[in-house]
């Protein structure tokens, strides 16, 4: 059982808005209804059945590029970085810095993926 994805999928709020016209006249939303345009799903990429944990997916802090951020959340096992991961670059957490590429994260750790398009 991944006791951290689990946990994670309960424990993370998704942000909600709800829209509504107050009873009071003078407190409507000022924003104008917009058409919905965007899609209703949307993926970057998928990763099937793995047991690693994410912890940031973000736009880089000196870059438009995105990262991501995964983890090993297991200390009695090693996990394979999933191919579609591997031929990304593998930065240090300044998200500039490339180090080398590992296939692997040991029992505990963490790596920060830049993600190319």
């Amino acid at each position: 059982v991944n006791l951290s994805k689990i946990s994670k999928e309960y424990l993370t709020i998704i942000p909600s808005y709800q829209s509504s016209e107050f009873l009071n006249g003078r407190m409507i939303f000022s924003q104008k209804r917009q058409e919905k345009c965007l899609p209703k799903a949307y993926s970057e990429f998928e990763l099937d059945d793995t047991d690693l944990g994410i912890s940031a997916i973000k736009v880089s802090e000196y870059s438009g590029e995105k990262v991501l951020r995964i983890f090993n959340p297991y200390y009695d096992k090693n996990i394979k970085i999933p191919e579609i991961l591997r031929n990304n670059p593998q930065v240090e957490l300044d998200e500039t810095t490339i180090i080398e590429t590992k296939n692997e994260l040991t029992q505990n750790k963490f790596i920060t993926i830049k993600l190319t398009d």
